[in-house]
């Protein structure tokens, strides 16, 4: 899925927060749709939260300043497409999620080749509560030198500064293969378990007949 939602943790900005860049321009959802189940996009999702989760509350812990996470929403490709219904409802729903649900989660929101920079602060402004519009930044395509104030030059991938995506695909990350493995671990923990109570009730029924 990651193939279709991709995305890249890249470090900690100058305040020591995590960055995590979504490709929105390269996101496909009618292909992750037609290709998941909700419940596997559920999980995916649970997974990423998860995994920024555990990610901030581990810097919170060691440095004893709250973290919160830096995010970067790339919408080159998207161009006036974003316009279409489809595109303008999945930009409401991202923008409304971001400062509605993870607003204590989220410390800046850089939105970087954005084609209509006055339109989508509208639009966000709009959505957002008030004591959240500070968190945003609506950056063109020379993003780079803004960015670089917050997070180290060194650390932007070579797919948010070109557009080009990694020549080996997306993949999983090595935070997300671990929690990843973790899932798996304790869904076969759990299946294994459900099947030896069952086993072990159907026992109990013949030894008691």
């Amino acid at each position: 899925m990651r193939q279709l939602a991709p995305m890249q943790r890249i470090g900690l900005d100058r305040h020591g927060c995590p960055v995590i860049v979504h490709y929105l321009g390269q996101l496909k959802p009618r292909q992750i749709i037609a290709k998941f189940s909700p419940e596997e996009i559920r999980h995916f999702n649970m997974l990423a939260s998860e995994r920024t989760y555990v990610q901030l509350q581990t810097l919170s812990a060691r440095d004893g300043v709250l973290r919160r996470s830096v995010l970067v929403l790339d919408l080159g490709g998207v161009g006036l497409n974003m316009l279409a219904p489809l595109a303008l409802a999945r930009l409401r729903s991202i923008i409304s999620e971001l400062t509605q649900v993870y607003v204590e989660m989220v410390d800046r929101v850089f939105f970087v080749r954005v084609p209509l920079a006055g339109w989508l602060q509208s639009l966000a402004y709009s959505l957002a509560p008030e004591r959240s519009h500070h968190k945003f930044a609506f950056l063109g395509a020379d993003f780079v030198e803004q960015l670089s104030e917050h997070v180290p030059r060194e650390q932007l991938p070579h797919a948010l500064l070109t557009g080009i995506p990694p020549a080996d695909g997306w993949g999983l990350q090595d935070g997300d293969v671990d929690m990843a493995s973790e899932a798996e671990a304790k869904a076969e923990d759990d299946t294994a378990s459900s099947v030896g109570d069952a086993h072990l009730g159907r026992s109990g029924g013949k030894g008691g007949g």
